[in-house]
Formats: C-alpha cells, sequence, structure tokens
C-alpha cells in the first residue's frame, strides 16, 4: 500500500516547541530480518516514543476519542509526507525522528509509531494493523486502529490514505494490540508509568532491518554479518588469552628473580588458565550456534527462493 502521489506539506515551525532535537542517528538491525522482528522494533520504537510526543499529545486532544483521532490524522497527513522505504529495508523511526524527517518522508511503520504513542499519551486503546492486498505477497502496510463504537467497531488513522478514517480492501490482517504494560512500562500505584528500556533497543533512532523484496525475507547481509562477527568474537577471546600471557612473558621470566615477580607471573597464568579453561566450554558452543545459524539462513534462503517461484508461476 502507497500513497497516490508525493503531497505537499505544511512547514510545521510554530509545533517545533513541542518536540525535542532528535540525535539523526541511525542502527542496522543486522539479524534475521522476518515479519516479527519488523513489529518487534515498532512496539520498542512506540515505548521510546511515547515520552517524545507527550507535549504534542496534549494539543491534539479533542472533545472525544473520535474527534481527537481526527486531529490526528489531519496534523500528521499535513506536516509529515511520505516516502515509501529503500527497497530491501524496513526503517523504523522514532516519533523524533519522524518529525525531523518529516519533510523528507517516512513510511508507513514511522506513521503508526508516532500516532500509537501519541494514543497511548492520551490514554486511548489502540492497536496497529498489518494488511495484505495480493495473495502472493506477504503483509504490505500496517497502520493504527482504535476501538469505537461505530458499524465498524473501530476507527482507522490512515495517514497513507487521503482521507480519514478509511480503511482499504484487504485480504487479510493481524491486529496488535498496544498496551502500556506490554510496551515495557511498570505501574507504581496505578498513579503514573515509568519506562523500563530493553537493552537491546536502538541505540540509534532508526532501526533498520535488512529484508528481501518478497514476502518476510531475511538479511542476506545480515546472516553472514552475523556468523562472521561470532566467529571474529571467539577469535578475539582466544588471542586475548593468549596475547596476556605473551605481554607478561618479561614477569613470567622473572619467577626465581625475586618473590614479586614470581607472584606476578604466577597471578598472570593463573588469570590466562581460567580464560582458556572458560572458552574451552564456550567456544564449541559459539561454533555449535554459528552452525545452526548457517543451517536457517540456508533454510530461509529456499523458502525465499521456492516463494520467488510461487510469484513468478502465478505471473
Amino acid at each position: 500500500m502507497e500513497a497516490k502521489g508525493k503531497r505537499a506539506i505544511a512547514d510545521g515551525k510554530e509545533y517545533e516547541k513541542y518536540f525535542d532535537v532528535a540525535l539523526g542517528t541511525t542502527e542496522v538491525i543486522e539479524k534475521y530480518a522476518n515479519l516479527s522482528d519488523t513489529i518487534d522494533l515498532m512496539q520498542k520504537a512506540i515505548a521510546e516514543s511515547i515520552p517524545q510526543t507527550a507535549r504534542i499529545s496534549k494539543v491534539l486532544k479533542g472533545k472525544d476519542i473520535y474527534e481527537t483521532c481526527k486531529n490526528i490524522w489531519h496534523f500528521v497527513y499535513k506536516h509529515i509526507a511520505y516516502r515509501r522505504d529503500e527497497k530491501g529495508k524496513e526503517q523504523v523511526r522514532t516519533a523524533l525522528r519522524t518529525w525531523q524527517d518529516r519533510h523528507k518522508g517516512v513510511d508507513c511503520d514511522c506513521y503508526t509509531v508516532f500516532i500509537c504513542s501519541i494514543l497511548c499519551n492520551l490514554g486511548i486503546a489502540n492497536s496497529f494493523r498489518i494488511a495484505k492486498y495480493n495473495k502472493n505477497v506477504g503483509f504490505q502496510h500496517v497502520y493504527p486502529i482504535v476501538p469505537y463504537e461505530n458499524a465498524r467497531g473501530y476507527i482507522v488513522i490512515d495517514c497513507v490514505l487521503d482521507k480519514f478514517d478509511k480503511e482499504h480492501p484487504f485480504i487479510e490482517k493481524k491486529d496488535y494490540k498496544i498496551t502500556m504494560e506490554n510496551l515495557g512500562f511498570i505501574t507504581e500505584d496505578r498513579k503514573g508509568y515509568d519506562y523500563v528500556p530493553d537493552n537491546e533497543f536502538l541505540n540509534g533512532e532508526i532501526g533498520v532491518v535488512p529484508i528481501l523484496a518478497v514476502g518476510a525475507g531475511i538479511a542476506k547481509g545480515g546472516v553472514l554479518a552475523n556468523i562472521l562477527s561470532k566467529g571474529s568474537g571467539i577469535l578475539q577471546n582466544v588471542g586475548g588469552a593468549v596475547g596476556s600471557v605473551v605481554q607478561n612473558v618479561g614477569k613470567i621470566l622473572g619467577i626465581g628473580k625475586n618473590k614479586e615477580a614470581a607472584d606476578e607471573a604466577e597471578r598472570v597464568l593463573t588469570e590466562a588458565k581460567g580464560r582458556l579453561q572458560a572458552l574451552k566450554t564456550q567456544v564449541p558452543q559459539e561454533i555449535e550456534q554459528m552452525r545452526q545459524m548457517v543451517a536457517q539462513a540456508k533454510q530461509n534462503y529456499e523458502n525465499e527462493l521456492n516463494q520467488l517461484m510461487q510469484v513468478l508461476n502465478s505471473i
């Protein structure tokens, strides 16, 4: 699902006082990139974005849920341009980075993170929906929905489309409910929320999950880089243990000259022996993990190729 065309957006300078300045950093998530990875990254980005949209949320609050959702849609549609993600990548921005990149444009997942964080700030129940429009292709679009007592049972806030509360017909969908608790927030006497950060989340403000164009996809480069990184880490650990002995060879040779040198030499050798003993257990386990990664990558590649063949055969 894509916007019909590039749209002109308002300058938005009058709203900059409601946002801090983004650092402009980017982190590539080098791991198997499938649908669940993207969903996980979006949920973490929403949690990270809630404090970032606290001030603008108050500005957009209407007299009721429907008016509030409409205000949010108009604000995002008018002030944040749409641009499809770079081919082969799924880019997930925090709210501050989305605001910073508003003139360049962001994709539907960044819209969703931005909007869901505002809804959470206002205490409005919400979910994000991923939708499929072609049986031969994976899920293609994501947007927020809000439970509401109307004929459909919910409000749609899809800023890719040119009308508020409009939903493009889909053939399959999955909804992911957003609550403060499942985003990693804890409560104290239910008076407020404190964020408990996940250390595995972005160090940057854009998480890039490399994917293939067909289906959910995986990151070939990321898989190989991860395997090579593991191998390099093993060699560095072994080298470090041996290196500590080499660097202290003078002290070791000092055995017999004086008690102080002998004690230091014994300490160095004992420490190196302990590191090597630990590596004796650790290295085989890490090598086995690498073997499993290679096998999984091979299976994923085969699945992607089969999926590609299905698409080609359907043409």
